[in-house]
């Protein structure tokens, strides 16, 4: 995410007009969905909640190691596609934001 918004940032979009259109997404529709999503976030956070056990974490728990072991043997193909997506994303907000390159 920082990735993609420092690319933005850095882009050049003084010369692109102003789109306009109705404000009723912004107005409305936009904070309904936004107030939505929260309390759809705070009830699952409190089902989960509810249903969890805090235990004392394993011994290495935490640590570069057991994080490099974990990723490298457990999570090495979804580590390698969520790369791959960055990449994807970065190259169409590049493309998006910039109409003509």
């Amino acid at each position: 995410m920082v990735l993609i918004l420092f690319v933005l940032m850095l882009l050049n979009l003084s010369d692109e007009r102003h789109l306009g259109g109705s404000g009723l997404v912004q107005t409305w529709l936009g904070p309904l969905l936004a107030a939505a999503f929260v309390a759809f976030v705070a009830a699952a956070a409190m089902l989960w909640a509810a249903d969890t056990r805090f235990e004392r974490p394993a011994a290495g728990f935490g640590t570069v190691r057991a994080l490099g072991l974990d990723l490298f043997n457990h999570f090495f193909y979804p580590f390698e596609a969520i790369s791959l997506l960055l990449v994807v994303a970065m190259i169409g907000a590049v493309l998006l934001a910039k109409r003509r390159l």
